[in-house]
Order: C-alpha cells, then sequence, then structure tokens
C-alpha cells in the first residue's frame, strides 16, 4: 500500500487538509493542466435502457446523468477559456483526478467507478481527444456538506 503524504506550506506549518496523494505540477506547463470544481449531487452513469422496435434497438439516455454531464462540460468549458487551456491532443497521455464530495459517503451506492464515467464521458472530446488517452485515473468520495466534483486534468509525463 502506498505511502500517506502530508503537504506543508512554505512556512513549514500544515495546511487544515491533509493530502492524500502529494503530485507536484512544477514542470507542466500551465496550459496543459486545469482544475475545476463542479457544484451539484453527482451523477452516476446508470445502465442504459434498451428497446426493441421494429427489429432495431432504440437506447433511451439518462436525463439526470445527461443534465449533470452538461453541468461539468459547460464548467470545464469557462475554466478552460480563463485559464487558455490547450486540450490534449490525439494519443497524448492524459492524467486525471477526480475527488467526489457527497453528504453521505456509504461503501456501497453510489459506485466510484459509474460516478466517474459520467464526468469521463462528460469531458470526452473536450479536454482530450478520447477517454483512452487517460493513462492514470485517481478517484475518491469524501464527506461534504457540499457535493459537487473537483475534477483535475494534466498532461502525463
Amino acid at each position: 500500500m502506498p505511502e500517506k503524504h502530508e503537504a506543508k506550506l512554505k512556512d513549514g506549518k500544515k495546511p487544515e487538509r491533509k493530502v492524500v496523494l502529494d503530485v507536484t505540477f512544477d514542470d507542466v506547463p500551465d496550459t496543459r493542466r486545469l482544475s475545476f470544481w463542479v457544484e451539484g449531487v453527482p451523477v452516476p452513469m446508470p445502465r442504459p435502457r434498451v428497446s426493441f422496435r421494429g427489429g432495431k434497438a432504440h437506447v433511451y439516455p439518462n436525463a439526470r446523468a445527461e443534465a449533470w454531464k452538461k453541468m461539468v462540460y459547460a464548467e470545464y468549458l469557462k475554466i478552460a477559456i480563463a485559464m487558455k487551456f490547450k486540450a490534449m491532443e490525439k494519443g497524448e497521455a492524459v492524467n486525471v483526478g477526480l475527488q467526489f464530495f457527497l453528504r453521505n459517503v456509504a461503501t456501497a451506492r453510489p459506485d466510484l467507478d459509474n460516478l466517474a464515467k459520467t464526468v469521463l464521458d462528460a469531458l470526452n472530446g473536450a479536454a482530450w481527444h478520447d477517454d483512452s488517452q487517460i493513462v492514470c485515473l485517481l478517484i475518491e468520495k469524501k464527506k461534504s456538506a457540499t457535493p459537487g466534483v473537483l475534477v483535475g486534468i494534466f498532461r502525463a509525463r
């Protein structure tokens, strides 16, 4: 099991919040890294609803998941434009960190991978060409009175 690292401020004091993973971005240009917050109750990606009519399959999207994806994409776009973030090009490796803040962190629901899938789908084709470019994905659930997700994107070294 990896060791937990604690962040320290320049004056040597510890910050109020503990950091589970200490990652430095000093050698990653500002236009190649981005982090942003999306406030709202995170929605996991549901199983697709499919019906067959006339020998053809029809897939029905989930309205809540689609609304959450639009919120994530809108926040990404707002911050990406303001920060002059350059989206990852096709074939360029990407690292992604997702911290989900929920009112009640249960060990069963919602599934962490389904929460991540909704966010990754929202950013597919925007922050990166295809989610197959993601080489490192860190996902975490935390308890908070303010639900949302903190998204971090940066070019893999």
